[in-house]
């Protein structure tokens, strides 16, 4: 199992460049494990820091195809060009999804029970409130005319406080480790891929028991 330390910034500006100074002290996740079933095999990183406020997530991907076919929140995004942060507070009953595809467009629920029926839906889970996923601020490389890109950056900030109000939490315990995993697919690409920072045992992302250890500072 892998782990990762999420090191605190200062609540400023976040800037906007992957070689920026800021981030160079940032402690980054590489997606290297890669379904046998992939048709390609992206390159992607995700760095990972955390203010006061907010999570911070900024993502580099390289792919040999972009797809960008759904273009509201709570779309089947995962069809999409779309990077993935599953994250399960310490202490916390489920795990949130936040899936996003790459103009900015998430679908996320709170899981609490992922075990699928025979329709093959997870068996607990509440969507998140339209007004909180508007809370979440998202900074992309590219709209929706530049699919022929083969490289893209998203920057995303994920207010705490929406951690809290979609979950049985009342506050954030930052002194235990939290348990995670961060992953990249595009199910409806033609050349369909999935891969992760942790390696999952089926190909299905909504397996806690593969996630991997996200520790604060």
């Amino acid at each position: 199992m892998k782990s990762i330390k999420v090191k605190k910034v200062k609540e400023s500006r976040i800037p906007f460049d992957w070689n920026n100074e800021f981030w160079s002290n940032i402690n980054s996740a590489e997606l290297g494990y890669h379904r046998k079933e992939n048709q390609q095999f992206p390159k992607v990183a995700v760095k990972i820091g955390h203010s006061e406020n907010d999570i911070i997530l900024f993502w580099l991907v390289k792919e040999e195809e972009i797809v960008c076919n759904h273009k509201n929140h709570f779309d089947r995004v995962y069809q999409d060009s779309c990077v993935e942060f599953f994250v399960m507070p310490n202490g916390a009953k489920g795990y949130f999804n936040f899936e996003i595809n790459c103009i900015g467009k998430i679908l996320c629920y709170y899981v609490t029970d992922w075990i699928r029926n025979e329709a093959g839906t997870l068996k607990g889970f509440s969507r998140l409130d339209l007004n909180d996923i508007n809370k979440i601020q998202i900074e992309n490389s590219i709209e929706e005319s530049d699919t022929a890109a083969d490289e893209w950056f998203m920057l995303v900030k994920i207010p705490k406080s929406v951690l809290i109000s979609n979950s049985e939490l009342s506050e954030l315990n930052f002194g235990e480790p939290w348990r995670g995993n961060f992953y990249k697919c595009a199910d409806a690409s033609s050349l369909p891929h999935w891969s992760s920072w942790n390696p999952v045992t089926e190909l299905n992302f909504h397996q806690p028991k593969d996630f991997g250890e996200i520790i604060f500072e």
